[in-house]
């Protein structure tokens, strides 16, 4: 996964017909990989923890305020 601030999509899709950026449409492939309903939950929610990190962790590297803000758009579903 690679943050994008602006990105509207996904460049490749997800689903047969899908490229949106979304939980649900993760969730919702997890059976084609053979991932259980609640592993894709687990798998998510742990995601979510780490990346709700991301600012505690670019203050840690000494990356700018400016440079933070320029990239919060891109982890907007972690929250």
């Amino acid at each position: 996964m690679n943050p994008v601030p602006e990105s509207e999509g996904l460049k490749l899709n997800v689903s047969e017909a899908d490229n949106t950026m979304g939980l649900d449409l993760t969730r919702s492939v997890a059976p084609y990989f053979r991932v259980s309903k609640k592993l894709a939950d687990e798998i998510v929610a742990r995601s979510q923890v780490v990346v709700t990190q991301w600012p505690k962790i670019a203050d840690s590297l000494k990356i700018r305020v400016r440079e933070q803000e320029r990239m919060a758009a891109a982890f907007r579903l972690a929250g």
